[in-house]
């Protein structure tokens, strides 16, 4: 047990070290979706663009995001707009993982956020171009089928797995496990 505990102090740890070489911009870390709600850009109360040109139903993809963040399927919220967005499954093939170090690197696309599987934690930090993820499971039991759903604006295919480690219930490192993101 001591084990485990000193891994995923080791996993925050590893995402503190990353937040604190300049990572500006990053994310929350909860099991939530992970996308800034910031209104700064809702210049009126009925949901007008920022140059109150065109009337906009928040939440829709060049509008503002809605009151609590989101947007309608296939968008994301950045920098408090509404913009088009894919979503890519984050995947985990050992059923051993309890714990997985991530890092993203976008090649053209950007990473808006993250949504963790059922019973998992994680911490998404991003330093463009690269973008750390920390998850671990709330119990010990193996990984859903989708770990995490990760929006990206732009290409999906332009953001990719760079590097990952997975560790067992003991902390022990897993050296065949394969994380990808399709």
């Amino acid at each position: 047990m001591k084990r485990i505990i000193l891994r995923q102090i080791g996993l925050l740890a590893t995402v503190a070290l990353f937040t604190a070489t300049g990572c500006g911009g990053c994310g929350n870390d909860n099991n939530e979706n992970q996308n800034p709600n910031n209104m700064e850009n809702n210049t009126s109360p009925n949901n007008t663009t920022p140059n109150n040109t065109t009337n906009c139903t928040a939440g829709e993809v060049g509008c503002a995001c809605d009151a609590d963040g989101g947007c309608a399927e296939g968008a994301a919220c950045s920098g408090g707009m509404c913009v088009g967005a894919a979503t890519s499954g984050l995947s985990v093939s050992s059923d051993l993982a309890r714990s997985c170090e991530i890092l993203l690197e976008e090649k053209g696309g950007k990473v808006l956020g993250a949504t963790y599987g059922e019973g998992l934690k994680g911490a998404l930090r991003r330093q463009s171009p690269n973008v750390a993820i920390a998850i671990s499971a709330s119990s010990d039991a193996a990984f859903p089928a989708s770990v995490a759903s990760i929006q990206i604006e732009g290409d999906a295919s332009s953001v990719s797995v760079k590097e990952a480690r997975c560790f067992d219930a003991a902390g022990e490192e897993i050296g065949d496990a394969e994380v990808t993101l399709k």
